[in-house]
């Protein structure tokens, strides 16, 4: 698989970038809540909630992003129209910012977005609830808890 340049990526993105190559990452790497809603927050990535419209009803969602389920319903039947549906609404070299619950399907669908040629697809930390550990829990860590925006 070819890896692509981050040719023209705002910071922190490129800085991301490079490290993720450093650690072997198939995508863009992992970026903070906060550094994620300000380059969302200022046109320069886009936003992508790849929770289940279930979880988008019950936990609440970032105003203005994109759901684009990477599963669906409380079975969490995989969502087999995630790559097309992605390919209608972005451009390959659009940079992505994928938001789960906790940090875990926001990784399958950067790696599977990665292989459907998209260049620059970066996950948010922890997800919109917290890390995996948090997620359980609810209520610690993630996009929430950072304080960053939101809407129930």
């Amino acid at each position: 698989m070819t890896l692509f340049t981050p040719q023209g990526l705002p910071e922190p993105l490129s800085t991301i970038w490079e490290a993720a190559r450093t650690e072997g990452l198939v995508y863009g790497g992992d970026i903070t809540a906060a550094d994620a809603w300000h380059l969302f927050s200022r046109g320069l990535a886009s936003l992508v909630d790849v929770r289940s419209a279930e979880e988008l009803l019950l936990f609440g969602e970032v105003p203005h992003s994109i759901n684009i389920p990477w599963q669906k319903g409380p079975d969490r039947i995989p969502n087999t129209r995630f790559l097309q549906q992605l390919q209608k609404q972005y451009s390959r070299n659009t940079p992505l910012l994928f938001l789960c619950c906790c940090g875990k399907r926001s990784v399958a669908a950067a790696q599977a977005a990665v292989t459907a040629r998209f260049q620059y697809v970066f996950c948010v930390l922890e997800g919109f609830e917290g890390s995996h550990e948090h997620c359980l829990a609810r209520g610690k860590g993630g996009w929430r808890q950072s304080g960053m925006p939101w809407v129930s």
